[in-house]
């Protein structure tokens, strides 16, 4: 690959905000080779909104706080979910008794959600993804990453915690705000860097922290 690409493909890692993923990845139990997909995202998403009475409006609003910036804006929300202390996702949601939402997002604009449910007596977690599509220009072509048009496999969701409002000076409706990290490996990333794994930090800094 020319020196022009490499660097292509470095700006787009930046972009992206990938780590190394030998770390974020001990502690899965096993390979999920699971895709992600956007044939369910009407009943995930009435899913949550039965769990939970006000999520729908939280997190419609809480997207239209947080701009894409990106020219290719926001891609369709991801659905998943993972049974208690487990960073591996599924696709899909989880009906059940609700004990926490919490919202959280990056400097890019990409939001995530996280539900806390326990149903038959075991807790999961539903995880919805709005991520900002990222595009880079290569050999003539422009890859979208995702995008709707993205399959991510391998998608996990590791180092969730819940940050406390009072502690970034705000009073919010909500006190706890998500941090993690959520990492995939994209088809279309493959494309450029020829493995596809990327990761997008959720976090919150004193300067970034806001109420939802």
């Amino acid at each position: 690959m020319k020196t022009y690409n490499k660097l292509k493909v470095r700006s787009l890692t930046r972009k992206l905000g990938v780590l190394g993923l030998t770390l974020m990845l001990a502690a899965s139990c096993g390979s999920d080779s699971n895709k992600s997909s956007n044939s369910s995202s009407s009943q995930s998403s009435s899913t949550l909104s039965s769990n939970d009475g006000s999520f729908a409006s939280d997190w419609s609003n809480f997207k239209s706080a947080n701009n894409c910036q990106s020219q290719y804006g926001r891609a369709s929300d991801r659905y998943y979910y993972t049974t208690g202390n487990s960073p591996s996702l599924q696709s899909g949601s989880i009906s059940g008794t609700t004990n926490g939402t919490w919202l959280g997002r990056n400097d890019n604009g990409s939001t995530v959600a996280v539900q806390k449910v326990v149903s038959g007596g075991t807790t999961y977690y539903n995880v919805v993804i709005s991520a900002c599509v990222v595009g880079e220009s290569m050999y003539g072509s422009t890859y979208t990453i995702l995008g709707d048009d993205d399959s991510l496999s391998n998608v996990q969701f590791s180092n969730f915690s819940r940050a406390y409002a009072e502690n970034y000076g705000l009073d919010c409706s909500h006190d706890f705000l998500a941090r993690g990290t959520f990492s995939f490996t994209s088809s279309n990333y493959a494309s450029l860097n020829g493995h596809g794994n990327g990761a997008l930090e959720f976090g919150t800094s004193y300067y970034s922290a806001t109420c939802y």
